[in-house]
């Protein structure tokens, strides 16, 4: 059996490939959500993209930072990934 602190230390690799496809659509999903709603839109961009695999299963931010699961992001839809980030 592991414990919880062996189970920490182990590190998830993100295939680049799937990092870069999820980056990509993540940057589409906020230049669409900056021409829909611009306030929000312009709040978006600012963050930087964090992968987050180890970790998030889904999504999440600290109003700096958006961190993302690459997984998660592939799986949506381009208009729930500007919900996504616009919320």
């Amino acid at each position: 059996m592991s414990t919880l602190a062996e189970k920490s230390k182990v590190k998830t690799v993100t295939d680049p490939k799937v990092d870069a496809a999820a980056k990509e659509k993540l940057v589409t999903a906020r230049i669409g959500l900056l021409l829909r709603q611009p306030f929000f839109g312009n709040l978006a961009t600012r963050m930087n993209l964090i992968n987050a695999d180890a970790w998030c299963p889904t999504a999440a931010t600290d109003g700096r930072r958006f961190y993302y699961n690459s997984q998660f992001v592939n799986s949506l839809p381009l208009k729930q990934l500007e919900f996504l980030v616009g919320h």
